[in-house]
């Protein structure tokens, strides 16, 4: 069974008892309790970070360590040993100290220090977004009137933009079915429309992951089915909760190096091996 957390006391936050609005009051008799003194100005923000996430949860928050730093927005691992010893929070299942001090100790070894994440695509994205515009026409101004038309004007891929999976048919063939799986495990996210600025950044990191990373297309295609749609049996709801976007497959985060795909493709190798599922272009992985 999966740990939560419960914040101790939680109705002292809330404004109502049958509905979490998109708020969380703070009383002024926190500062009054001894042992708010005890945590430091980090531990305390980290408290306030959990009181607002259970409010999300219903006060039921995974204690998953990727989860709590990337909703929680925080630079720092929040760690639990101490806001569970003092009483602000609770795990449950009770976990026994031994348990709680390797949890705190695995969210420090596996998290980094800061929230500074690098993607090689956004630089590749950057440095054609500061590329120089091409020289105007040099047509007078009344032959540029003629010439113009409405349907040129609104051309959302340019010639210099041709469509990165163009050399990837199998990736080109599955990336609506690819967005789809995205979308029914986040259906909050907003899927960008063919042509849009975002549209080529996505369909420009499935590439990457092919030409750089040297993924099989198959592969790709297996691996994101497997983390979107498969049920929490093998690993993959962890990755599924922190992975929102096409466009954060290849990010690293400071000192590691391998970017974020490689790990969730480690982890789905592992399942593979135990429990080979169905999938689109699966491939052998040692099975």
């Amino acid at each position: 069974m999966d740990h939560v957390l419960k914040i101790v006391k939680n109705e002292q936050y809330r404004h109502y008892k049958d509905r979490y609005p998109p708020w969380a009051k703070m009383p002024h008799s926190i500062l009054d309790d001894y042992k708010i003194h005890a945590l430091t100005d980090i531990e305390r923000f980290h408290l306030v970070i959990l009181v607002m996430l259970a409010g999300k949860t219903d006060n039921a928050i995974p204690m998953d360590p990727y989860y709590l730093q990337s909703a929680g927005k925080t630079h720092t691992p929040i760690q639990l040993g101490k806001l569970i010893r003092l009483g602000f929070i609770e795990a449950h299942p009770t976990m026994t100290w031994g348990e709680i001090e390797d949890w705190d100790a695995r969210a420090l070894a596996s998290l980094p220090q800061q929230a500074q994440l690098i993607s090689m695509a956004d630089a590749e994205l950057s440095q054609a977004a500061n590329t120089e515009p091409e020289p105007e026409s040099t047509k007078a101004p009344k032959e540029k009137k003629k010439a113009k038309k409405p349907s040129r004007k609104k051309k959302m891929v340019t010639d210099s933009q041709k469509d990165p999976l163009d050399s990837y048919p199998h990736l080109k063939e599955h990336y609506d079915e690819i967005t789809g799986w995205l979308h029914g495990a986040h259906p909050d996210i907003t899927i960008p429309k063919a042509g849009d600025s975002m549209w080529y950044q996505w369909r420009n990191m499935l590439g990457l992951l092919v030409r750089v990373d040297k993924f099989a297309e198959e592969e790709i295609t297996a691996v994101l089915q497997w983390m979107w749609t498969e049920e929490d049996t093998s690993g993959n709801f962890s990755w599924c909760r922190v992975t929102m976007s096409i466009g954060s497959l290849r990010k690293k985060q400071i000192g590691d190096t391998a970017n974020k795909f490689h790990k969730i493709y480690d982890t789905y190798s592992r399942a593979s091996k135990r429990s080979p599922g169905n999938y689109v272009g699966q491939i052998e992985i040692g099975f």
